[in-house]
């Protein structure tokens, strides 16, 4: 997994999206996948003043478990500065598709929607 990545207006947003749920479910059902390690203790932090329970990880540490609901925040997402390794981790079917399917009922994706698109509609067109 990257490393150097905190975003911390998306990270704002990751904290009302878990504050929103928690009021009809359970924290310890709710997920938080993230590519980047600096920013999976970035949100950990933020969460655990607000939110007990809600569990923040990498991409790797979420394989082979499941939560209710899962909120995917991609962190480097600005136009023109989505580096290799997002775009490596948007292409990668195998990590895309641990991060997509660890969630039983909701998946919620945080990022900039026109780089995230971009990337999947090359995904799809290469792989298609």
């Amino acid at each position: 997994m990257g490393t150097g990545c905190e975003n911390r207006n998306e990270a704002k947003l990751v904290i009302k999206i878990v504050n929103m749920l928690q009021e009809g479910l359970d924290t310890s059902e709710i997920g938080v996948i993230t590519p980047y390690n600096r920013h999976k203790i970035y949100l950990q932090n933020q969460l655990n003043e607000f939110s007990e329970g809600v569990e923040v990880e990498t991409v790797y540490s979420f394989q082979g478990r499941e939560k209710d609901v899962i909120i995917i925040s991609f962190c480097n997402s600005k136009l023109g500065r989505l580096n290799k390794f997002i775009k490596k981790f948007i292409e990668r079917p195998s990590q895309l598709n641990v991060a997509m399917t660890r969630a039983r009922k909701k998946l919620i994706l945080v990022g900039n929607s026109k780089k995230i698109l971009k990337r999947v509609n090359y995904y799809l067109k290469y792989y298609n």
